[in-house]
């Protein structure tokens, strides 16, 4: 959120606190996205890019 302001930061807080279906869909949007930062996703993507490298070479 850009800015500094209480004010906007109470405002944005607010929109949760009155809708709590933007809080479910914001919620359920996030653990989607932080589900691209665990272990597993690097580990595959790490493997792909090995992968793709050995096909390279041979």
């Amino acid at each position: 959120m850009p800015g500094h302001k209480p004010a906007d930061y109470a405002r944005a807080l607010r929109r949760f606190a009155d809708d709590p279906a933007l809080s479910a869909r914001m919620g359920a949007a996030a653990a989607r996205h932080a589900e691209s930062f665990g272990w597993d996703t690097a580990a595959a993507a790490t493997a792909d890019v090995y992968a793709a490298a050995m096909r390279e070479r041979a």
